[in-house]
């Protein structure tokens, strides 16, 4: 099913019953988040794979933390990425590194750290894709033609919308 992760956010109740609910009627997440073991009491994931709107290639990530897109999408490991809900982290199925960027526009993979430059949030650009900002940087991932990664300020162009398939939840 393929629903922008936007208009969606995951409440964990006490009996630990799962249920979606629009954003609007999320609750608030903690600030403080320099604690895994406050923050990760109850995480939801799912397993997305993300496609670049502009060019249709999907996000993918090696082991030595280089995160680029594939023209072909295969659902391989590289491609899949485990959505933390709680954390809004992207651990990639492959490696077990998690989206990192930095002030300068850089996109990698390293080891998950629960840090906000790791945190990322869906915004919706269309009825099937959703822009991706990073809660750290307030920057956009954004993709060209050649399959270059990186964040830059919001543009609305194409190469900053993805579309995603949730794959398992």
């Amino acid at each position: 099913m393929r629903l922008p992760l936007s208009y969606l956010a995951v409440s964990v109740a006490a009996v630990g019953m799962l249920a979606l609910v629009p954003a609007s009627h999320a609750s608030a997440r903690p600030s403080d988040r320099s604690t895994s073991s406050k923050v990760l009491t109850s995480p939801v994931i799912f397993r997305i794979q993300l496609q670049n709107s502009a060019t249709n290639r999907c996000l993918q990530a090696d082991a030595s933390g280089h995160v680029s897109t594939n023209v072909i999408c295969d659902n391989g490991f590289s491609e899949l990425w485990d959505l933390n809900t709680t954390l809004g982290a992207l651990r990639n199925e492959g490696t077990g590194a998690c989206l990192d960027s930095n002030d300068a526009g850089e996109v990698y993979t390293g080891v998950c750290n629960n840090a906000n430059y790791q945190s990322w949030r869906f915004a919706p650009a269309n009825i099937n894709s959703d822009y991706l900002w990073n809660v750290a940087t307030g920057r956009f991932l954004d993709s060209n033609d050649q399959g270059a990664v990186y964040t830059s300020t919001f543009n609305g162009a194409n190469f900053q919308a993805w579309f995603h398939a949730v794959l398992k939840s």
